[in-house]
């Protein structure tokens, strides 16, 4: 599970930033904070997974960057509650949107459950074999 949590980070972290601004692509302005927070969250995901790569302190930076994506994807799930009645940026329906967050979401806390597992041969670091 950690090493799935690895991968989706390195993946979202470049995706989501990637697709939001295509997604938003000329609307960019009219709520800057809808925007940029997929932004933040690509960030903290990156930075996660780079520094997971550290045995000692890198399952903590993990679950941080996926502990920040969940948060803000929560927020952004309350957001779409909010307008599920109007049509999204992209000119796709409020519902659609709703459901493509929540998938995003729940596959979120599945990475996060991977990361705060820590990786598997966390007990044997530091040990001669």
């Amino acid at each position: 599970m950690y090493r799935f949590s690895q991968r989706l980070a390195w993946t979202a972290g470049v995706a989501l930033p990637l697709l939001e601004t295509v997604r938003r692509w000329g609307t960019w302005w009219d709520m800057p904070a809808a925007y940029l927070d997929d932004w933040v969250i690509g960030l903290f995901l990156l930075v996660g997974a780079w520094m997971s790569r550290e045995v000692a302190v890198g399952a903590r930076w993990l679950a941080a960057g996926w502990g920040c994506a969940c948060g803000i994807g929560f927020l952004s799930i309350i957001f779409g509650v909010s307008s599920i009645d109007k049509t999204d940026p992209a000119g796709i329906s409020g519902g659609t949107v709703l459901v493509v967050k929540l998938a995003m979401v729940s596959l979120g806390l599945v990475a996060l459950v991977g990361a705060l597992g820590g990786p598997e041969d966390r007990y044997t670091v530091g040990k001669s074999k």
